[in-house]
């Protein structure tokens, strides 16, 4: 009963959209939770809980702060609207002379011819636009809802104790279920992050160090990398999404830079699923294709959030078959 209680609970939490607030909250409160117990292992604080809210909470505002003092300074030296205004007037120079005539034609002449199309583009999809910002301010909020949801778990939800009291057999499956949900939540994320740094790694070399060193650096370099950190997160896709946005900011270092890039993210590309199937495969003890079977699987009932959702809720129906004695 508990167990079908929580695939109801999953499933309302897909089709309502509040993945986003679930993650978040999840997140935080797995954090917290191992900061927690981190802390109370080491300096045996009553308050080790909130402690580490207000730890995560300024590590969060300080990176909100790198990024935003990044963005000023890029802005400030030129690297921000007007570079990118730039950039694109060359790349559009380059799409040009580089691709074919039957290709090349369908390339506007100009930023303004761009911005003609884009203007009309807007005016013919201004309900669909106004429909994006409305979902992305939703996003927002529930994400800072979700966040402060596991914010106060961390604090007032009990650990756990040995000697504390036995609840109702109803509460207590319902926390073993928690549990392993949890439990599976986090082997995905910080499977997922492992990955996500690899990516981050592996790319940065390669903008920051390679194409530098050959004499063809890219504009915005430093921000491709947050980029692809921060979209590596999504399993296979973000990487894809990630590689789509450096493949087309070569273009403005021509076609051989262009070539080279596709190359190489082409084989980091590659290199995720095998680290899919030996870093989240391994600590859920599951296969590849499983994995690809099932987010795809839920990429068309769910979509994007179904796609995230995907390796997590697999996880977790793993874990209750374990527990069921039937894997």
């Amino acid at each position: 009963m508990a167990v079908g209680l929580v695939s109801v609970a999953l499933a309302a939490v897909l089709a309502l959209h509040l993945t986003l607030a679930l993650v978040a909250a999840m997140l935080i409160y797995t954090l917290g939770r191992r900061l927690t117990e981190w802390l109370e292992r080491r300096t045996h604080l009553r308050q080790a809980a909130a402690l580490s809210v207000a730890i995560l909470i300024a590590l969060i505002v300080s990176a909100g702060s790198i990024i935003v003092e990044r963005t000023a300074e890029a802005a400030a030296a030129g690297a921000g609207y007007e570079g990118i205004v730039n950039q694109m007037a060359t790349a559009l120079d380059q799409l040009r002379t580089t691709l074919p005539p039957w290709l090349a034609a369908h390339v506007p002449l100009s930023l303004d011819a761009l911005r003609v199309t884009a203007v009309a583009w807007l005016r013919n999809n201004a309900a669909q636009v106004q429909l994006w910002g409305q979902n992305t301010l939703r996003g927002i909020a529930y994400v800072l809802a979700g966040a402060v949801i596991g914010a106060l778990s961390v604090i007032q939800a009990p650990m756990g104790k040995s000697n504390d009291a036995p609840g109702t057999p109803w509460l207590c499956a319902l926390a073993t279920r928690f549990s392993l949900f949890e439990q599976s939540f986090g082997a995905v994320v910080f499977a997922q992050l492992r990955i996500a740094a690899v990516n981050t790694v592996l790319t940065g070399i390669y903008l920051l160090v390679v194409l530098p060193a050959i004499g063809s650096p890219l504009p915005l370099a430093f921000t491709l990398v947050v980029f692809t950190f921060v979209a590596s997160l999504i399993p296979v896709v973000g990487n894809l999404v990630s590689n789509t946005v450096i493949v087309v900011v070569s273009l403005t270092r021509g076609l051989w830079i262009t070539t080279l890039s596709f190359g190489f993210l082409v084989a980091i590309h590659k290199l995720e699923y095998f680290l899919n199937a030996q870093i989240v495969g391994r600590r859920i003890q599951t296969k590849a294709f499983e994995l690809l079977a099932i987010m795809l699987l839920f990429e068309a009932l769910f979509g994007l959030a179904g796609l995230v959702m995907a390796p997590i809720c697999y996880a977790y129906a793993k874990a209750e078959l374990r527990l069921a004695g039937w894997l």
